[in-house]
């Protein structure tokens, strides 16, 4: 009897609504969150404000609701199991920690919400009248949308892909190794960038704090400095921990 096709199959169809119900919970909240800041910035009526939530909350999981279709249906297409069973009795190794693989999805679905829809609403606030002044050049930042939801999108699915393969091996650690390779790069290139950040930002930083626009952005350099070193170190380490954790969990 041919086996019967399915767009996400029972294996996996649980963990699939598990996961569905998080990101669906967390992306509409803070797609309602955004979109009434937004409002209230922009001094909208009341029944214009409720009918911009809505929209968003319906647009935002609408998105939702696709992303995670999209990246449990290609785990399907793959032959993706999950299973109930601990591998650490029998062999002992180390499982992933179904837990922490939700909420780095929740966190990455999160971001790229956020990056896409509300990136506009990042910024300072100045009083009265609760002025924004985005962080973000937004023009600049567009050209970076695209990288930066190639690889947020990578990301998603290897975290997914922890669900099924329950574990550090030496192929998962080599995937992680080149999505942090490649992240990596997208965050020096951005950071170097000196027409990422907003030169209207600057300025009201300058002038809320009583200092020279020059002497902001010397602290702001400094900041870059400090990235400079710690963003690398925290992927080198992440990326050594993989290959450390495969080779203890080789079957001796």
């Amino acid at each position: 009897m041919e086996s019967k096709k399915y767009l996400i199959g029972p294996e996996i169809f649980g963990t699939y609504v598990k996961i569905l119900k998080i990101v669906l919970s967390v992306v509409t909240a803070l797609a309602a969150l955004g979109t009434a800041i937004d409002a209230s910035i922009n001094s909208y009526g009341f029944f214009e404000a409720f009918l911009l939530v809505i929209n968003a909350v319906f647009n935002a999981a609408i998105w939702s609701f696709g992303m995670v279709t999209l990246i449990f249906a290609f785990g399907e297409r793959r032959g993706w199991k999950v299973s109930e069973e601990e591998p650490a009795a029998r062999t002992g190794q180390k499982p992933f920690n179904r837990i922490g693989v939700a909420a780095g999805m929740v966190f990455i679905v999160i971001l790229m919400a956020a990056f896409n829809g509300f990136s506009e609403i990042l910024g300072y606030y100045s009083t009265p009248g609760a002025t924004l002044h985005p962080l973000f050049n937004q023009q600049v930042f567009s050209g970076y949308l695209l990288y930066i939801n190639a690889i947020l999108a990578a990301q998603l699915l290897f975290q997914a892909s922890k669900l099924v393969y329950r574990k550090w091996t030496y192929p998962m650690a080599a995937a992680n190794l080149v999505l942090n390779a490649a992240s990596l790069a997208l965050f020096l290139v951005m950071l170097g960038d000196p027409n990422l950040i907003n030169s209207g930002f600057i300025t009201e930083i300058a002038k809320q704090s009583g200092e020279a626009a020059e002497g902001v952005k010397t602290a702001l350099s400094m900041l870059r400095s400090v990235l400079y070193v710690i963003i690398p170190a925290i992927i080198i380490f992440d990326t050594a921990e993989g290959f450390w954790n495969a080779s203890r969990n080789k079957i001796k």
